[in-house]
């Protein structure tokens, strides 16, 4: 099976490869390949490369480089209609509160399994190498995805994200999942710790806006809502 990529994606990351960087497709744009959903939104994380400059470099041979996220490891790319993020791999230390409070290490030569290990769902963890059009999935999210199931990988790590709550709910109510029990729990953890009281306002809209206004979806996610026993949280 190989993802169809946009042209501007497939030329640099060629460009990438050239310079003996690996290029990883990962995120939203592997797991709605697998849920046969559209996206113009792309997350490549980038293995073998020296440091965050050196990819700025490269990258600016395509556009001009956004690098807001940059102390994250992290520069973006707008081409035509396409949204590319481009990140080094990467491991995530919590230090602080709140969904932002990590220590981040940037990772010149790291396995995928070490990488992926940050992301909060399974269904989120699946890699596409382009270059050489293999599937990495060393969390069994492509199974989760065909039995409808939305599942954490970590638990000491999902819990130190308080965000990852509404993240769960959203992904269930547009995908029409089923949160694993265990998963659920841990959410509830997150509550009763009071976690979610270091979320700002914007931060829980902005996940609550990734969800379509259909009666069906907007069910799912209320039905979450009175579960968790958080309906001070939702915002309209």
């Amino acid at each position: 099976m190989t993802i169809s990529l946009p042209s501007s994606l497939l030329e640099i990351t060629t460009f990438l490869h050239k310079q003996n960087l690996t290029t990883i497709l990962i995120g939203g744009a592997v797991r709605d390949y697998y849920l046969n959903s559209k996206t113009n939104d792309f997350d490549i994380e980038i293995y073998n490369c020296d440091n965050i400059t050196q990819l700025q470099n490269y990258l600016s041979h395509f556009g001009t480089v956004d690098t807001k996220g940059s102390k994250f490891g992290v520069l973006s790319l707008k081409i035509n209609n396409f949204s590319y993020d481009f990140v080094i791999a990467r491991t995530e230390e919590k230090i602080a509160n709140g969904h932002y409070g990590f220590k981040i290490t940037l990772h010149k030569n790291i396995t995928y399994k070490q990488a992926f290990k940050r992301r909060d769902f399974t269904i989120n963890a699946i890699g596409y190498d382009i270059n050489n059009d293999l599937f990495i999935d060393p969390f069994n999210g492509i199974d989760d995805i065909k039995n409808k199931i939305l599942k954490h990988i970590n638990p000491i790590l999902f819990t130190q994200d308080p965000l990852r709550v509404f993240r769960a709910m959203q992904f269930i109510a547009r995908f029409e999942l089923t949160m694993d029990n265990t998963t659920f729990i841990l959410c509830q953890d997150i509550i009763k710790q009071n976690g979610i009281k270091q979320l700002s306002k914007s931060q829980i809209k902005k996940e609550q806006k990734k969800i379509n206004s259909s009666q069906k979806t907007s069910k799912i996610y209320l039905e979450y809502i009175h579960k968790l026993g958080i309906q001070e949280y939702f915002t309209t």
